[in-house]
């Protein structure tokens, strides 16, 4: 490894904690990650499919400099072929963006570098990425239906409890009601009295939890509770 190299994993490792404060909260949005992920499988098929042609590295990301929609890809890319033009490996480049490319990625484009095989790194690359979305697809389209039901159900027993139980209890207050009646009327007081904090406890619980999964360790925990949990742990 050249010394440049060296000097500019050196650098990379010291914009580490800048570069993850700077995308702290789009490190939050689902949705992005999603979009980037998708880009990410297209970048790396079209690459492979060039270098699989006999295209050289700065061609090819020349190639796939115009092809590419996604800004943030678009300046990845120019950023690279500068890199690349300058005699900085590949993989440094994509080091500088370890939100998109991870640690593995990045490491499989050296050793696809330093073996000559590069070509065929990205294809096994990118059938890896495709296996991971398709299971990411499935996870969520077995478990959308039964958490927006349970979304609903929740804020629907939180509004009936709240506003509508409430109205209701003037009517009991001179006869006998059921202790199940009584005690629904008292659970529906309950609510009405600290849906607020209900409500941010709930937030903040989530809050947490978005928060944990951003890093190593609250990664770590999270997956061990949840796997953990009766029934669902199993699942």
């Amino acid at each position: 490894m050249s010394n440049d190299s060296e000097n500019q994993i050196a650098l990379i490792e010291q914009k580490k904690i800048a570069s993850n404060k700077e995308s702290f909260f789009s490190r939050l949005n689902h949705f992005r990650k999603k979009k980037e992920s998708n880009d990410l499988l297209d970048f790396t098929k079209n690459f492979a499919s060039l270098m699989k042609d006999g295209v050289p590295i700065v061609t090819s990301l020349e190639t796939l400099l115009t092809k590419v929609e996604n800004e943030r890809f678009r300046e990845i890319i120019s950023n690279s072929i500068k890199d690349v033009k300058a005699g900085i490996p590949l993989y440094v480049c994509l080091k500088k963006h370890n939100d998109i490319f991870s640690d593995l990625y990045c490491d499989l484009i050296r050793i696809g570098e330093e073996s000559g095989r590069l070509d065929r790194v990205l294809v096994r690359l990118s059938k890896q990425l495709e296996s991971c979305l398709v299971i990411d697809k499935c996870i969520f389209d077995a478990i959308e239906y039964p958490s927006r039901v349970s979304c609903y159900s929740f804020f629907e027993i939180a509004f009936l409890m709240t506003f509508v139980v409430p109205r209701f209890s003037i009517l009991y207050d001179r006869i006998k009601i059921p202790r199940v009646t009584e005690v629904v009327l008292q659970i529906s007081f309950w609510f009405q009295g600290y849906i607020f904090i209900i409500i941010s406890i709930i937030m903040s619980f989530l809050l947490l939890y978005l928060l944990a999964r951003i890093t190593k360790v609250g990664k770590y925990a999270t997956d061990y509770i949840k796997l953990k949990i009766p029934v669902f742990g199993n699942l």
